[in-house]
Parts: structure tokens; sequence; C-alpha cells
């Protein structure tokens, strides 16, 4: 897994429409642990897990989904079966790394964390990305893990993620109010990165907002995670791509803000439009990029 592209793509999905009431061809099943880590083991992520809160104080930690079984793309509904385990788990393996090599680990326990990777389109067809202050000022899309304490719900004996419910509650610390102006969720993919410190995978979703863009960025507010500053690019493949190579001139896109182009480009604009984006990110930027899972987590 260490030495694998940076940017994989585990998963492309034709645009899959969200909807309130969890009916959604898109479902994300969670269950628990199948396997329990030794208790050797478990005492290390207990130790790694208490020095992170006395330097990190606002956070709270809670439980989070990590992916268990390869999603398959050809079924109705395509579910992602998950397993809820506690945010210190991808602390210990895929923050701060505290195993000189967690392939093993991750691919036995299935620690490979998932979180949730938007982009905003406004009603005028501009894309916006805001500057991640605590991510070394990446310019990133917005959302992040879901909380299964919140944000699931059970039915016929199977817990689900209320995915329209979890996106509202993970936007809302983001953008604030301006969650009243989403009009639609689009499911596009999933995207996996390789980055040391910071490895993962989103599931990845194009929120549409009913606002023009130069009204979100004078509404949008400084968070404790963001700069108040907004990044706008038309909704095009070319202006997008453009856009790419302009922000690399000064500035970083986060890993999983380019996956994320990938999959909405090729969502709605097709593959060939996107390949074009994957040939950027390769050789313009220089960050090896992948369209399957090359990892052998699910081996």
């Amino acid at each position: 897994m260490q030495n694998t592209p940076i940017i994989q793509i585990w998963n492309a999905f034709e645009p899959i429409n969200i909807e309130p009431d969890n009916g959604n061809k898109f479902k994300i099943e969670v269950r628990s642990p199948e396997k329990e880590l030794p208790e050797e083991l478990e005492r290390k992520v207990d130790e790694n897990w208490r020095r992170f809160c006395i330097r990190n104080s606002h956070v709270k930690g809670g439980k989070i989904i990590y992916l268990r079984e390869p999603v398959a793309s050809g079924r109705e509904p395509i579910t992602a079966v998950t397993e809820e385990r506690h945010f210190k788990y991808t602390q210990a393996f895929n923050r701060d790394e505290i195993l000189s090599n967690p392939t093993e680990i991750l691919r036995k326990y299935r620690l490979l964390s998932i979180s949730t990777h938007c982009h905003l389109v406004t009603k005028d067809d501009k894309i916006l990305f805001g500057t991640k202050k605590n991510q070394s000022n990446q310019i990133s899309g917005f959302s992040g893990f879901p909380d299964t304490n919140e944000d699931t719900v059970e039915v016929d004996g199977k817990k689900y993620l209320k995915i329209y419910q979890t996106m509202l509650n993970r936007l809302r610390s983001e953008i604030g109010y301006l969650v009243d102006a989403i009009d639609s969720i689009n499911a596009v993919g999933i995207t996996y990165v390789n980055i040391p410190r910071l490895r993962g995978l989103d599931f990845n979703y194009v929120v549409r907002l009913d606002e023009k863009a130069e009204n979100v960025k004078q509404r949008f507010q400084e968070t404790w995670q963001f700069e108040k500053e907004l990044f706008v690019a038309d909704f095009e493949p070319e202006k997008m791509v453009e856009f790419v190579k302009d922000i690399h001139k000064d500035k970083m896109m986060s890993r999983y803000a380019l996956g994320c182009m990938y999959l909405e480009i090729k969502a709605f604009f097709g593959e060939k439009e996107a390949e074009k984006l994957r040939k950027t990110i390769q050789e313009d930027i220089g960050v090896s990029m992948s369209t399957e899972n090359e990892t052998g987590y699910f081996s």
C-alpha cells in the first residue's frame, strides 16, 4: 500500500441523487467490527489517542466508518459495507502511524477510514474551493468524517448511514447557514489517497447550491478549518483543468480534492474529459494517479 499511486479512484459512479429519505441507489451499511485488535496493539492505540487529545483539546472523537468490503458498482443499490470504530484507530494508523509499516494491520483489521468530500457548485455553474488551515493551507473541498452516533438509522435489522443528513451535519460546521441553500447532492465515487499521515478514503459528492457564487463568497465565514477566501472556477472541464494548473503555481490542492474533481468531471462530462485532468495531475503537477485500487487492501 505504501508504494502505490498517491491518488487512486476505487469506484466511479454516474451521478447518484441522494435523497433526504435515504431511499437511494447508493447506500452505506454500518456493521460492528469483525475482528478486534490484540491487547498490546490496543494499548498502543489508546496511549497514542491520549497524547493526541492532550495536544488537541478541541477534538471530541467519536465513532466513524472504515471500509470492510470492495464496493460493487454494478448492483442496485450500490452498497458500501463498512465497520464502525472509534476515530482513534485512524489517528493511530493513518495519521500518526504508530507502526513503521502498518500495511498488514490495515488489511487484516480493515482500518482504512472513510470521510466525505464534496465540491460546491452554484446555480451559475461555478465550483468553489476553500483554503484548509488545519491541512497546511491546501486548496480543498468541504465536508468530513461521518459520525455514526448521530448519522445512522436502522432498517430491517441493518444499520445504515443517513447520507443526506451526514452531508448536512458535516457541512454545517464549515459553510454555516449556507446549508439552507443546498438544492441537490449527488454521489460520484470513491477516492483513496496514499499520503503518509493523511491516508484514507473519501466518498465523493457534488453539492448544488441555489445561490450564485458571488453571494456564497460574500456570506462564507472563516472557521477554525477554513480561511474566509473562496476560490472559484467555471464548472466546465477545460476551465477546471486550467484552475488546477494555475492554483499549483503558488499553492497546492488537496489530493483528495483532485480525486473528487476527476470523478465529478467523469460523472457529468465523460471519461475523455476526466482523463485530460488525470494527465495534468500526473504530468504538470507530478502526482501519480490510478483509476483502480492498487493497494491489495482486500487481499
